[in-house]
């Protein structure tokens, strides 16, 4: 399973040493804001190939499983482009902020 992950927190680090250590899976792709941090995240993990733009990762053809790991305000919209991208999704807590956009 190709996963890619989306940020680049503490969080997405503990998710990513979860994949290394689950032989059906790979960290295929990583997306995060901080071209700084991203850098540092990609050379510890060194995955396949790496994103500043997260809808860019989540249109790889190659990407099976997305794991959001972005704060909370900005799961939804993200969790929705996965899902129209016909992605497998795992996300940090909130689902999103309101019940209104869960039911989404």
């Amino acid at each position: 399973m190709n996963w890619a992950i989306i940020g680049t927190s503490f969080i997405s680090d503990v998710m990513a040493e979860a994949i290394k250590g689950d032989e059906g899976s790979q960290l295929y792709a990583v997306s995060g804001r901080s071209k700084e941090n991203l850098r540092a995240f990609s050379q510890k993990h060194h995955p396949q190939k790496t994103y500043s733009d997260y809808q860019d990762l989540i249109q790889d053809p190659d990407v099976d499983m997305v794991y959001i790991a972005l704060p909370n305000h900005l799961h939804h919209e993200c969790i929705i482009k996965a899902a129209e991208a016909g992605k497998a999704i795992l996300c940090e807590k909130s689902l999103s902020i309101d019940m209104e956009k869960t039911k989404q």
